[in-house]
């Protein structure tokens, strides 16, 4: 990815995680730049919103957006060249190959797992904004897409990326005589299983538990 998208990564995921992280009670504000902020209910934050145009459409559509730019971005992620690098077991990729695919994974990594606390802070801010039914109505919605439709989407693919390395790595594990050793814990209790003499084990089993 370039510096500039893994800036917008960065971003997404810090305003997602004040999202996610909301406390009950808490408001979160749009007026800084279209920036989004946790708010006090003083009397000048209240002005300063009102000067500001600021309001509950703007702030359900500033969280709508976002969710969309995450997902477009991990879409864009998964359909990378690079995340393929490892679909053929006899290949060899290069080092800058495995330098971008290994970027783009961390990134789709950051943002997976923002969306998948994502709905528990949605659900929070319904209890804050239970007076408007019209809101609890969009966060609600916001929160089944993420968690029935985004998330089901990227898990699945993020899981088929993680399965083609592991096999890769067994494949070429099986026609060395040296250990290898990786910097993944889970990669390397998954090629050291498969390659001994044990019986083979689940990738099921033996897959990070957050794909």
């Amino acid at each position: 990815m370039s510096r500039d998208d893994s800036d917008i990564v960065s971003r997404l995921v810090f305003e997602l995680g004040i999202v996610a992280n909301v406390s009950e009670g808490q408001r979160i504000s749009t007026t800084d730049n279209e920036c989004l902020n946790i708010c006090d209910d003083s009397l000048g934050t209240a002005i300063s919103r009102y000067r500001y145009g600021d309001s509950r459409e703007r702030l359900l559509a500033s969280i709508e957006y976002r969710i969309t730019l995450a997902y477009r971005l991990c879409c864009d992620l998964i359909e990378s060249r690079y995340m393929g690098i490892y679909s053929d077991p006899l290949a060899k990729p290069n080092p800058d190959a495995v330098a971008k695919y290994t970027d783009r994974k961390l990134q789709l990594h950051r943002l997976i797992s923002v969306l998948s606390k994502l709905p528990r802070g949605l659900e929070t801010l319904t209890k804050t904004y239970r007076d408007n039914s019209f809101t609890v109505f969009r966060l609600n919605t916001m929160s089944d897409m993420t968690r029935n439709r985004i998330l089901a989407h990227v898990n699945e693919e993020y899981k088929k990326i993680k399965e083609l390395e592991f096999e890769w790595h067994v494949h070429n594990a099986h026609a060395r005589s040296d250990p290898v050793y990786y910097a993944d814990p889970a990669l390397s209790q998954y090629v050291t299983r498969v390659t001994s003499d044990k019986p083979r084990p689940s990738k099921e089993d033996l897959l990070p538990d957050d794909m």
